[in-house]
């Protein structure tokens, strides 16, 4: 008999975050889950979380083919932003669960050797604007806005930094991995078993403690990531996060269930 099967992308219990009937939406997906024969995760945190409450679930790893081109005007306009200064860049949908307001927070402190650059749009655009004028953070601090492809601006960023607070495997992580970028992420649950597991080299800092972000980001400057560990991240990429990688797990899951 058929198998009927899910994927989850992301963790229930942090998503519809704006939604006044947050509650009711996390628990009818929950309860709708549980219709199907098993559902596949991105990681083992969202795995216990289904497993826990009777959702038969197993983990396969996002993939990609990941190719860049130039994205010569906005990689100009990055450059003459930074004006010499080490470029700490990242690019993500502007919503809560990414954590970016503490790209800002860290920016009150961050010294003139270095800037901010954040691609991507959302619902906390016109906040964390508000946030960079109020605090007289323009020179620290450019928002492109929204940028198709973005992984093309890997190359101009010094550093590529994630401060999630949950995620299900992000894309933008496979793509740093393949660029060679050094990188800096928070310490949530799902970065610290794509690390131990993948065995990527990347700075980990404390989820919302400037402090330690700071840290992070120096550290990452300052070795500036050698050539070793550069390859070593694309090597990573290509053994296991490949689209490939990612099909011959989903065609072995099949013959496995059924």
């Amino acid at each position: 008999m058929p198998k009927l099967v899910s994927t989850v992308h992301c963790d229930p219990l942090e998503e519809f975050q704006s939604k006044k009937i947050r509650r009711f939406l996390i628990n009818f997906w929950l309860f709708a889950l549980k219709r199907y024969d098993k559902a596949i995760c991105l990681n083992s945190h969202v795995s216990k979380i289904l497993n826990d409450r009777g959702i038969s679930s197993s983990i396969i790893y996002n993939g990609k083919n990941v190719e860049f081109s130039d994205l010569s005007e906005l990689n100009n306009k990055i450059i003459r932003f930074a004006d010499g200064r080490n470029v700490i860049g990242t690019y993500s949908v502007l919503k809560p669960v990414k954590g970016l307001e503490q790209l800002i927070e860290y920016a009150r402190i961050m010294d003139e050797s270095k800037c901010i650059v954040i691609a991507g749009d959302g619902d906390l655009m016109t906040e964390f604007k508000s946030k960079i004028c109020e605090n007289s953070l323009e020179n620290k601090v450019l928002l492109l806005g929204f940028v198709k492809n973005a992984h093309n601006l890997l190359p101009v960023f010094d550093v590529f930094v994630m401060t999630s607070r949950s995620e299900g495997f992000p894309i933008a992580l496979i793509e740093a991995l393949a660029s060679g970028t050094p990188i800096c992420h928070s310490n949530i649950p799902q970065f610290l078993e794509f690390k131990s597991k993948l065995k990527y080299t990347s700075e980990v800092y404390e989820l919302d403690r400037t402090s330690s972000l700071s840290e992070g980001l120096n550290s990452c400057i300052k070795s500036l990531f050698s050539m070793k560990n550069s390859a070593h991240n694309k090597s990573v990429y290509l053994e296991f996060l490949t689209e490939n990688s990612m099909c011959d797990a989903y065609i072995k899951y099949c013959y496995e269930i059924n």
